[in-house]
């Protein structure tokens, strides 16, 4: 969907006299319309409020949103809603939207309650002015609803009949007229306290067919920016040139548009391509415009700016209900006149804050400065014993015949931080402040005192009766240096500005002849001490020299009136001139005196020592340059001139002066001083002067002055009503909105192949507005931002009406449409600027077939028969062909042969060639490669599978190995048999069988294999070993083969020994006893001494003798058993080993024994022990008979007659035999023992 979304332009009207980007304001001066929530009564009491009270009420209602309301019967019945804004009305019928500017009555048409509502408009007002829009060959029934129902309602109690009355009147944010072309709505709404409106076209419905008319208001017009103009009776109503865009999520994409008259009164779109599928919105640029004032006399005199948008004006005012809310610092009025300072909003509809600021005579803000925090500092003169001061300021008693003084408020405005006088015993005046970035406070001005406080002065006395003084004041407000700086005329200081490095840039005029110069590029005054000249002086920090002093001027009138510093340290200066040879550089724009008076901007450098630049302003009649600012070189001026239709305009916001009184104006000059980038004249039908200017890092342009015109161009103003008997002050904020266009958009490429990068195309960034363009970022988005590119000497700025070129390269990174966009968020109106990428790539597509190629069961070593694969390019370019290659794991079993192409030939489109391939296994077993293609299409590369299947025969060799033992050298062994068995698939070829290793010579072989054995089958190997010398014998039975593990080997090994030698092994007993020794003799024709060993019961000893004899001892050790002797020869280099045995049974011997102890005889009963030895290892058994028995080795007498025979006897062991001896003792009686008693010695008869 296309949305089109326009601030009434859609819709910017602007009060009749024009300007800049004025728009109408939507809070209503004619009848008060409810908005959030509350309900507001119109009065039928005619008449004025209290100036005080309508201010507040003015303020507070300027901050309310626009609303609409429903027809309830208070506007004719044609009329479906109506809306009330400051100054004008509109009403919203089926077919039109009738917008009269002043009263309703006075534009011939009624828009309230049909016959009471003149009662609200007796107050004077401008003459009406009534603009019809209507929409040519628009439906003319379209469904028009009221959206997004609002709290509030509006009441209309109307005279004196109630039936007259409307109370709770709906109210709506938003009105829709549905379907007024096909696919396209419009929709009224209000924006910050203006009409806006909207077209909204849906996906495929055409723009072009939305055609205005716009009848009423004068001529319409195109002007230089693209503005559509209503003009005449002196009077303009503006539309700002369209703004289109659509809606990318929470974004805006700006699309290129324009208006197009046709006709006298008719207007339609010219828009660049868009996205049809998408929605489009049309919409301008804003600011605002006011008055600021009461009932008498206000003027400011300088206005600052801060990073929020926010304006601070400050001046002097006569007025009783000059603008001064309840809760202000000083509310009421004190003087004859006060000073003010007042904060407005960014929006310019509502006072932030707003204050007097004087005592009971006359006060006066002459200059104003703000710091980081947003408090204000005031620098002017007061004539007020009772100004209001600080306690513990520098100076709180007034010094008499006016003072200056300097003020700080709070950054709410509700207090004073510091206020002080500044001055001696006569008039003292401060017109110029400026600020460093530490807060410490400069103050330029004049003074008529001989007794102005000095500190550190540079010039400590007043030459003259009038001198210039500076003075710099701390943060803390005390004072750090203060100085006169003249001569002996008078001087007078108009201006300062300060630098980084806290040096002090003044500009003023003088008549002195001795005004103290220094390196001048102007050393004398040319007209005085008669006439005046300019001044610009440069002070060191802390008041520490004079760094430059010049003289700037002719032979004429010269005044400088305002100067302000860059960061490089070139002042900017502005005034007026009166003289033909001021100082005007070669290259400036304007080289001469065109007008009574012109104004002048000229540029120092940074040393004083040469002028930048130097160059008049104006045209006939007189123009004075009251203030001046300065944004990246280039120089804002402000001022007023008399100047008829030709002073000059360059995209000026009011295209001519409105009349014979002095307009303000406002111009832009570029850095070199050689042009005007914007120029425009600003005012109404009466006297208006410009007195202040401030820029804004986006280089929008705030304006403060006064004005005696009651027609003065408005827009969302805080107050839309000139005020004044006198004059009141204005305030302009001018939009200098950055614009840009990006071109050619969207930006086409042609067909490239895919991976290839194109040649490079240029988009062009012009910055088409008035201040310089600020890049934030320029990248490259979209779907596929990655297939573009871009490089670009645009940097971070592009100065106004310069451009710069982005040069976009498109390498595709796949085939198709392919899309992306260019952004470029900046500071300019509808960033971020959006161009649109598109190309198509094209690449080769490869198609091979089959996709895969199987070579089944393939002998190993053996070629397949080739198999084709079919390569054909089905894509939309030439196939360029790096490599066609076999790549895998086994990508040496297979090969390839082609009729393709290879890079830098190609293949056309459509284009086919053939790859064949062979399978040549190089191991049994399946394997496995790929037929890779490496080429320049999207998939490269691309690859066919290959696979097969070696199959081979296998080969078992048994036994695992063959041993020959031992072989006399020159003879040959017995065969033994290897067989070799096919355990393949497939026959077995055998090359060769033969014998391999270090004495491959000793063995030999002959088989039964031939040549091939069969798969499953099986042959003979048969091997026999003939050593050709003695000792270890090792070799190899090789076959080789076409299996696997070919060759295969089988190990032979065997043991060469030589002759046998003649031995004689001799002198061995057929058997010998126990413990007898006998003699052996060994006898060999080797040369080697045999070893002789024995087993069984023998031992040997005592071997000796040579080689050829040898004899030994051989002892029994037993007497049982066989003693078996052997003889052995190790080989020698003649002859083996041989071995010769002997046997010899061994005999038994009798052993020794005794037998002792047995007497000759013995008496019965006695005992005596007898003893047996022997040296055989059995116990001799003693047996007794006869007359007495043994225990042990004891023998006992058992009878006294006969013999007692003993016998000891000895058992056979392994080396003795069995043996008896015996003993006899014969037995001897003894004497009884008798016992014979009773008788006694004596005895009687």
């Amino acid at each position: 969907m296309l949305l089109v979304a326009w601030v009434a332009a859609g819709m910017m009207w602007n009060i009749p006299g024009g300007g800049p980007t004025y728009a109408v304001p939507v809070s209503s001066g004619n009848s008060l319309s409810s908005a959030s929530g509350t309900e507001q009564n119109s009065a039928t009491q005619p008449g004025r409020a209290n100036p005080a009270v309508e201010a507040r009420l003015v303020a507070a209602y300027g901050k309310l949103p626009l609303s609409f309301e429903a027809n309830s019967g208070q506007a004719d019945d044609s009329v479906k809603f109506l809306s009330h804004g400051r100054g004008y009305t509109v009403s919203l019928t089926a077919t039109e939207a009738a917008l009269c500017f002043g009263a309703p009555e006075r534009c011939g048409t009624r828009s309230a309650v049909k016959d009471n509502e003149a009662a609200l408009h007796r107050t004077a007002q401008p003459a009406g002015t009534l603009v019809n829009m209507k929409l040519v060959g628009a439906n003319r029934g379209p469904r028009v609803s009221g959206l997004d129902r609002l709290p509030g309602t509006a009441n209309y109690f109307i005279g004196s009949n109630p039936r007259n009355w409307r109370t709770r009147v709906a109210t709506y944010a938003k009105v829709r007229y549905k379907s007024v072309y096909p696919g396209i709505d419009l929709i009224y709404y209000g924006n910050q306290a203006q009409l806006e409106y909207d077209f909204v076209v849906a996906p495929g419905a055409d723009p072009k067919t939305i055609r205005l008319s716009l009848e009423g208001g004068g001529a319409l017009k195109l002007d230089a920016r693209g503005d559509l103009v209503l003009g005449g009776k002196g009077e303009e109503i503006r539309f700002h040139r369209p703004r289109f865009y659509q809606e990318r999520g929470s974004r805006q994409q700006q699309v290129p548009g324009r208006y197009v008259l046709r006709g006298s009164h008719q207007v339609e779109f010219r828009l660049a391509s868009y996205d049809a599928r998408r929605p489009l919105r049309i919409d301008p640029v804003l600011s605002y415009s006011t008055y600021l004032g009461g009932n008498n006399f206000d003027q400011p005199n300088g206005i600052v700016v801060d990073s929020a948008g926010n304006a601070y004006v400050a001046g002097f005012t006569s007025s009783s209900n000059f603008p001064a809310p309840s809760g202000a610092l000083q509310a009421t009025y004190a003087g004859s006149s006060d000073a003010f300072v007042s904060k407005l909003s960014p929006s310019g509809s509502s006072l932030v804050y707003s204050t007097y600021l004087g005592g009971s005579f006359t006060d006066q803000a002459l200059a104003i400065a703000l710091d980081s925090l947003g408090s204000a500092y005031i620098a002017g003169q007061t004539l007020s014993s009772d100004f209001p001061t600080t306690a513990g300021a520098f100076k709180t008693a007034y010094g008499g015949n006016g003072d200056a003084f300097l003020a700080k408020l709070s950054p709410d405005g509700s207090s004073l931080a510091y206020s002080t006088y500044l001055g001696g015993s006569g008039l003292d005046e401060a017109r110029g402040i400026a600020l460093d970035s530490s807060g410490n406070i400069y103050i330029a001005g004049q003074t008529f005192s001989t007794d102005f406080p000095m500190l550190s002065a540079l010039q400590t006395a007043n030459k003259g009766n009038q001198d210039a003084f500076v003075a710099e004041f701390s943060a803390s407000g005390s004072l750090v240096y203060s100085t006169y700086l003249g001569g002996s005329g008078n001087d007078l200081a108009n201006g300062i500005a300060v630098d980084a490095l806290g040096d002090a840039y003044v500009t003023g005029y003088t008549n002195s002849a001795d005004f103290p110069v220094s390196n001048a590029p102007q050393a004398t005054c040319k007209s005085c001490p008669n006439i005046d000249d300019a001044f610009v002086a440069e002070i060191g920090a802390n008041g520490s020299g004079i760094v430059y002093s010049t003289y700037l001027g002719g032979s004429g009138n010269d005044q400088g009136t305002g100067i302000a510093v860059d960061a490089q340290g070139n002042a900017y200066v502005t005034g007026f001139t009166l003289s033909s040879d001021f100082p005007a550089t070669v290259g400036a724009y304007q080289l001469s005196l065109l007008g009574s008076a012109d104004a002048f901007v000229t540029k120092v450098s940074a040393n004083g020592s040469t002028l930048g630049y130097s160059t008049y302003l104006g045209k006939a009649k007189y123009s004075y340059g009251q203030a001046i600012a300065v944004l990246n070189g280039n120089a804002y001026v402000t001022g007023v001139t008399a100047a008829n239709s030709n002073f000059p305009l360059i995209n000026p916001t009011q295209p001519t002066r409105t009349g014979s009184p002095p307009d303000a104006f406002v111009t832009e000059l570029n850095a070199a001083g050689s042009s005007l980038y914007f120029s425009t004249c600003l005012g109404g039908g009466n006297f208006d002067e410009a007195t202040a200017i401030a820029v804004d890092p986006q280089a929008n342009v705030y304006i403060a002055g006064q004005t005696k015109s009651t027609n003065f161009p408005s827009m969302n103003p805080f107050q839309a009503v000139y005020g004044g008997a006198d004059s009141d002050s204005f305030i302009t904020k001018i939009l200098f909105a950055t614009t840009a266009t990006l071109s050619p958009t969207p930006l086409a490429f042609s067909n490239q192949q895919v991976g290839t990068g194109s040649a490079a195309r240029t988009l062009t960034l012009s910055n088409t507005g008035t201040s310089p363009l600020t890049i934030m970022s320029l990248t490259i988005s979209g779907s596929n931002s990655g297939d573009f590119s871009q490089t670009n000497n645009c940097g971070s700025t592009v100065a106004q009406g310069a451009n710069c070129a982005i040069n976009v390269t498109f390498t595709p990174t796949a085939s198709g449409a392919r899309s992306g966009a260019v952004t470029i968020t900046d500071n300019a109106s509808g960033s971020p600027q959006i161009a649109n990428l598109t190309g198509a790539g094209i690449a080769p597509a490869v198609s091979l077939t089959p996709a895969s190629v199987s070579f089944g069961n393939q002998q190993v070593g053996a070629t397949s028969a080739a198999q084709a694969v079919t390569l054909t390019n089905t894509g939309t370019a030439a196939l360029s062909i790096t490599s066609i290659a076999v790549t895998g794991a086994n990508s040496g079993d297979f090969a390839q042969t082609n009729t393709c192409p290879v890079s830098p030939a190609t293949l056309a489109a459509n284009g086919a060639c053939t790859i064949s391939v062979t399978f040549t296994p190089a191991a049994s077993g399946a394997r496995s490669g790929a037929l890779t293609i490496t080429d320049n299409a999207s998939d490269s590369p691309e690859a066919v599978s290959l696979t097969g299947t070696g199959t081979a025969p296998g080969v078992s060799l048994a036994p695992a190995s063959v041993s020959f033992g031992s072989q006399q050298v020159g003879s040959t062994s017995a065969a033994q048999a290897v067989t070799l068995s096919n355990t393949g698939a497939a026959p077995l070829s055998i090359t060769s069988v033969g014998i391999s290793g270090s004495n491959s010579g000793d063995f030999a072989q002959t088989n039964t294999c031939g040549t091939s054995v069969a798969a499953g089958g099986n042959c003979t190997i048969s091997v026999t070993f003939s050593p050709t010398a003695t000792g270890p014998r090792n070799g190899n039975v090789t076959v080789t083969d076409n299996a696997g593990d070919s060759p295969q080997a089988l190990p032979v090994t065997g043991v060469g020994t030589g002759a046998t030698p003649a031995v004689t092994f001799t002198g061995a007993p057929a058997s010998a006893a126990y413990q007898s020794t006998f003699a052996v003799a060994a006898t060999t024709n080797a040369s080697t001494l045999p070893t002789i060993t024995t087993s069984g019961p023998c031992s040997v000893s005592g071997v000796s003798g040579a080689a050829a004899n040898a004899s030994a001892t051989i002892t029994m050790t037993g007497g049982t058993g066989a003693c078996s002797l052997t003889a052995n020869w190790a080989p020698d280099s003649n002859y083996a080993a041989a071995t010769a045995t002997q046997s010899t049974a061994a005999a038994q011997v009798a052993p020794t024994v005794t037998f002792t102890g047995a007497p000759a005889s013995a008496a019965y009963q006695s005992s005596f022990a007898v003893t047996s030895t022997t040296n055989a290892s059995t116990t001799a058994v003693i047996a007794a008979s006869g007359a007495c028995t043994t225990a042990g080795n004891t023998v006992t007498m058992t009878s006294g007659t006969g013999a007692c025979s003993l016998t000891a006897n000895w058992a056979a062991d392994n080396n003795y035999t069995s043996a008896t001896t015996s003993q006899s003792t014969g037995a001897a009686k003894i004497a009884a023992s008798v016992t014979f008693t009773g008788a006694p010695a004596s005895a009687a008869y």
